[in-house]
């Protein structure tokens, strides 16, 4: 099979923007709800630009440049955005207005920068790509979708690059219907925050690259046995066993009914293999996967996984809790990506770092 490549990566989230320091210096939150750390906007915008954006939006081009800049691709073949609730804050700025002024004299910019599609086709006009553009919004597998097909697209050698991005941010008229609606509750840590990454996908090799997407497997509502049977071929097809795998990265965000599902899959999908966590220093959202497999990218580019990002053993109930006590290589050169939505979709991806 031809080899999928992560070329560059920016990022603004609850972590310093558009840099890595969080794997030096982390930002810890005990807040339940934290808003993303915005970059000085003026440095990169103009005024016009600056007035007539969103956040959301100037967040989708910032990253979106900046990741271009540093990849040395002229132009992607392709542009695939994940989000899983789009430009929520324009839309409610839209039906507020609505509510309280009937519909007269309606400004029309929140309407037409409230669909989900908005933030692709900006980027698309914003880099004047005529190519491929598309956007999945499947909640918490929404990022994996798009990355499924950039994966495929690439593999069939149909396009060269992808821009692979992923948006979503939180309000506080979203925070109360959370509250209302009794969800996304988290404890040891956990919150809600919002994200926009940008990654330039290639099947060239390069210097520059970050590290390989070897294969990725995608399954709706599998048995643990049927997944441990998939998890075992795509392994196999790549070559590899499971004794050579370095870390799994699990969305583990202090919710109970989440985590559990990751305890309970860990013993036997992940035998023995150290289990990573991310979300106590990004936050929860509907792609947050999308940083997740960016923190597993650096990882793997710097060969080591920092402490804090390992698991501490706090209310386990695992049997066997030898998957998350076993001792983390270094360098690191394989790690799998583990993702699951409700229980219901259930996502692995294979990364290796091709310099080792």
């Amino acid at each position: 099979m031809n080899k999928i490549y992560i070329n560059s990566i920016k990022q603004i989230s609850a972590q310093q923007p558009l840099v890595d320091d969080w794997f030096e210096n982390p930002v810890f939150y005990s807040e339940a709800s934290v808003r993303a750390i915005e970059p000085d906007y003026k440095q990169f915008f103009t005024p016009n630009e600056t007035r007539r954006l969103k956040k959301i939006l100037k967040r989708a081009l910032l990253v979106s440049r900046q990741t271009m800049a540093e990849s040395g691709v002229e132009m992607p073949d392709a542009i695939i955005t994940a989000t899983g609730l789009g430009c929520i804050e324009n839309t409610e700025i839209f039906l507020d207005k609505l509510m309280r002024e009937g519909e007269k004299l309606l400004n029309p910019t929140p309407f037409m920068q409230s669909t989900h599609n908005t933030i692709g086709s900006t980027i698309g006009m914003d880099l004047k790509c005529h190519g491929y553009n598309t956007h999945y919004s499947q909640k918490y597998v929404s990022f994996e979708c798009g990355l499924q097909d950039a994966f495929l697209q690439l593999q069939n050698e149909n396009i060269h690059s992808v821009l692979l991005s992923a948006h979503d941010e939180h309000s506080p008229i979203f925070d109360s219907i959370l509250k209302h609606l009794n969800c996304w509750h988290f404890s040891n840590g956990g919150f809600k925050s919002e994200l926009a990454i940008s990654m330039m996908l290639t099947n060239q090799q390069s210097s520059k690259n970050l590290c390989c997407v070897d294969d990725m497997l995608m399954c709706y509502k599998p048995s643990i046995s049927n997944l441990q049977k998939e998890l075992q071929k795509l392994l196999e097809q790549n070559w590899m066993k499971m004794s050579e795998i370095d870390a799994v990265f699990v969305g583990i965000n202090g919710n109970e009914n989440n985590d559990s599902i990751y305890f309970a899959n860990a013993e036997t999908l992940f035998p023995n293999v150290p289990v990573v966590r991310y979300k106590n220093l990004f936050g929860e959202h509907f792609t947050v996967s999308g940083l997740g497999l960016y923190v597993a990218a650096v990882c793997l580019q710097r060969g080591k996984i920092p402490d804090f990002l390992r698991y501490e053993m706090l209310d386990m109930r695992l049997s066997d809790m030898s998957s998350l006590t076993s001792h983390i290589p270094n360098p690191i050169s394989k790690i799998l990506f583990y993702n699951h939505s409700e229980n219901k979709e259930h996502t692995i991806i294979l990364l290796t770092n091709e310099k080792q």
